[in-house]
């Protein structure tokens, strides 16, 4: 994500997704009729990544943490030429700011560290709100996928192409969020992202009403 420019960060990140794998994997498991030769194929197919990663840059802030700021400049004004050319006072100003980070890490790691554990994450207010919705955010979302997932022996057709209008729905709403957010100034990440977890929640709320209802009239 730090290798793309602020304004396209969003909307790559949505629609550069592994939602269209459903659909290239639903039909390499087709071609390969069982599991063993699918994995041997989807492991044949991580080389070509592998051969990639040599040619990627590292993040500014991961050299920032390192102390490297020439290269963290280098990275830095790289990332900036993708969205707009960078004059000279600019390049000093990313060299400026990138140099006081460096400081800033610098005196982070001098002091002695502190170890915190999974109940700090409920000391501060604010940082316990943070947790809260984005484990309720995880888990209605999760939720979804993995029910559907697992479960694919009970829809009607064959897996394949269940998986395929899977990948092809995801994929729908994804190219829909990343246009209503590159067109619209207002919506942004934190609306879109309450909007469908809200409605997963909700969904999955009258669901769980429906199916306790339907249990109890049997059971009577």
């Amino acid at each position: 994500m730090e290798n793309l420019p602020d304004k396209h960060r969003m909307w790559i990140a949505t629609v550069v997704t592994y939602s269209p794998n459903y659909i290239i994997l639903s039909g390499i498991a087709y071609l390969c009729n069982d599991w063993k030769t699918l994995s041997r194929v989807a492991a044949g197919l991580t080389v070509l990544p592998l051969i990639m990663i040599p040619y990627l840059k590292d993040t500014p802030r991961w050299l920032i943490r390192k102390g490297r700021s020439k290269k963290a400049v280098e990275a830095a004004i790289y990332i900036e030429r993708w969205h707009k050319k960078v004059s000279t006072e600019k390049a000093k100003h990313i060299s400026y700011i990138i140099a006081k980070s460096v400081e800033e890490e610098m005196e982070k790691s001098s002091k002695p560290n502190l170890n915190y554990y999974f109940y700090h994450l409920f000391t501060d207010r604010k940082l316990g709100s943070y947790t809260i919705v984005f484990a309720i955010s995880l888990f209605s979302t999760s939720f979804i996928s993995y029910g559907i997932a697992y479960n694919m022996d009970a829809l009607a057709g064959t897996v394949y192409m269940n998986v395929v209008i899977l990948g092809a729905a995801r994929y729908s709403i994804n190219v829909i969020a990343a246009i209503l957010e590159f067109t619209f100034e207002r919506v942004g990440r934190r609306l879109l992202h309450c909007l469908s977890a809200g409605f997963i929640v909700v969904v999955m709320g009258v669901v769980s009403i429906i199916y306790l209802f339907t249990c109890m009239f049997w059971s009577s």
